[in-house]
């Protein structure tokens, strides 16, 4: 093997050992697409993620993929969370994605741009079992739909 084969190949390994690491804090990930009509009122983005660690501590992430015609800077979610035990609860959150100038301040190209936004920072789940996390949209839309809304994601990782 010569040196320069040696050299792509050490390198190869240790970009393939930092990605690995990266991704060892996430849990759960998914994301859902968002109908071409829109996103309607009625139907939430739902994620059931099954937790068995009571003893560390989380962070919860809620995306956004939208594009340039979002007609908002802002997005308004009802974020409700059904526990393992039986309880749940309901918490309206409001999503800042563009400045008053209309700047957006997710990331992206050409028309879409995605948010990644803390939801909730350093929780400890107490209760181990399945927690379903529903987000319903809640823009108060005339139609009660909801346009240039791509695609909607939850992450669970482990807090750093």
């Amino acid at each position: 093997m010569n040196m320069k084969t040696f050299q792509i190949l050490l390198v190869t390994i240790i970009l393939t050992m930092l990605f690995a690491s990266c991704n060892r804090s996430v849990v759960y990930e998914e994301y859902y697409d968002i109908p071409e009509g829109g996103w309607h009122q009625n139907d939430p983005v739902r994620f059931s993620v099954s937790l068995d660690d009571t003893l560390n501590t989380f962070d919860l992430i809620f995306h956004i993929r939208h594009n340039v015609e979002y007609k908002y800077r802002n997005l308004w979610v009802f974020a409700d969370i059904d526990y393992p035990d039986g309880t749940s609860t309901r918490d309206t959150v409001e999503f800042i994605i563009g400045d008053r100038s209309g700047n957006w301040l997710g990331e992206g190209v050409g028309k879409i741009r995605e948010d990644n936004i803390l939801l909730s920072r350093n929780i400890r789940f107490s209760t181990p079992g399945a927690y379903n996390f529903a987000f319903y949209q809640a823009m108060r839309e005339e139609d009660q739909i909801l346009e240039n809304v791509l695609h909607v994601g939850f992450t669970v990782k482990a807090h750093d």
